[in-house]
């Protein structure tokens, strides 16, 4: 999906980067106050971005952590329905650029990606049947999975920080 380049008119002020909890995506110091008032509004559209990534990393953070606790449990909930939610909501938001768009669906992506390792493999019934080498490479592989969409946030942190201050400020 292509998305045009949006200028904005902020002052880039009210921003603060975001943080991590250990391994949990968090939104706990990304705070963005203002408010959304005309989404079709050029001197808005800035405004928008702040408000889409604070929801990002509400729904992301959210759906990461009920990922994790579904691990080793003898009954994993089907969680499809919220993953696809997440990717709507990222897909169906036009007011932001490319460049961000492409690391947020990242961080979908291994959210998926997460989810289908603990929903095909990751189930107490299916833990306790495992050979020792078949449960050192699940535990690397989960491990890999639960770090992955952290580490992109990371670097969506990082453009966010260029796009905010190199290009709009």
């Amino acid at each position: 999906m292509k998305r045009s380049n949006q200028t904005s008119q902020d002052n880039c002020s009210n921003i603060s980067s975001g943080n991590f909890n250990g391994n949990n995506i968090s939104n706990s110091d990304v705070k963005f106050i203002s408010e959304v008032t005309n989404y079709t509004d050029n001197s808005n559209k800035f405004v928008v971005l702040q408000e889409f990534i604070n929801i990002f990393f509400e729904k992301a953070g959210a759906l990461h952590n009920k990922i994790g606790e579904c691990a080793g449990k003898d009954s994993i909930p089907d969680l499809n329905s919220d993953l696809l939610a997440l990717r709507n909501f990222v897909e169906g938001t036009l007011a932001i650029p490319n460049s961000i768009f492409e690391i947020v669906d990242k961080i979908v992506q291994s959210l998926f990606a997460y989810y289908e390792l603990i929903a095909t493999r990751g189930s107490g019934n299916n833990l306790r049947n495992m050979s020792a080498d078949q449960s050192d490479d699940y535990i690397r592989e989960f491990e890999k999975r639960k770090t992955e969409p952290v580490e992109i946030q990371r670097r969506l942190l990082h453009v966010l920080r260029n796009f905010i201050f190199d290009e709009h400020c």
